[in-house]
């Protein structure tokens, strides 16, 4: 199992990533591919919401998990860690990294997004039932692990 972050132009090596677990998928009939799920950020849909099509397709073909969040498409700003809090997908987030064992990859720009991403990760876990020292120290295992790259 695989998430990913995309923060804008780091969609490319996401893209190539979610291309080669689909070819495969189209080698096996879907049999043994392990799922995926894509966390994508941009500021604006019309604009920057670029392999859009393409992304929705995986999606519906059910070969992709597809959270997308618009940052400056409402009046409130709402970033990829804002989605990753959600409900649902925190429990998405643990089955995917922890019951399944899967890695993470976050690309786009660094700074505080990098942070911000790991604490909701951190808080993913948390969610589950880590308490927050376990959660934070299961992150950096994976790091060290090479399984949580950004």
């Amino acid at each position: 199992p695989m998430v990913l972050v995309a923060l804008g132009t780091g969609i490319a090596p996401c893209r190539a990533l979610i291309q080669d677990r689909v070819a495969a998928a189209a080698n096996t009939q879907g049999k043994g591919v392990a799922p995926m799920a894509l966390f994508y950020g941009v500021r604006h849909q019309a604009s920057e919401f670029h392999y859009g099509k393409e992304l929705e397709g995986y999606s519906t073909q059910g070969l992709l998990t597809l959270v997308t969040v618009f940052s400056h498409d409402q009046p409130q700003p709402l970033f990829v860690q804002h989605r990753m809090n959600d409900p649902q997908h925190q429990q998405l987030l643990y089955d995917l990294l922890v019951a399944q064992g899967g890695y993470f990859l976050l690309c786009g720009p660094a700074g505080e997004a990098m942070r911000a991403v790991r604490g909701a990760v951190v808080e993913a876990f948390v969610a589950a039932g880590q308490t927050l020292e376990q959660a934070d120290a299961l992150v950096t295992e994976m790091q060290l692990q090479g399984r949580y790259v950004n």
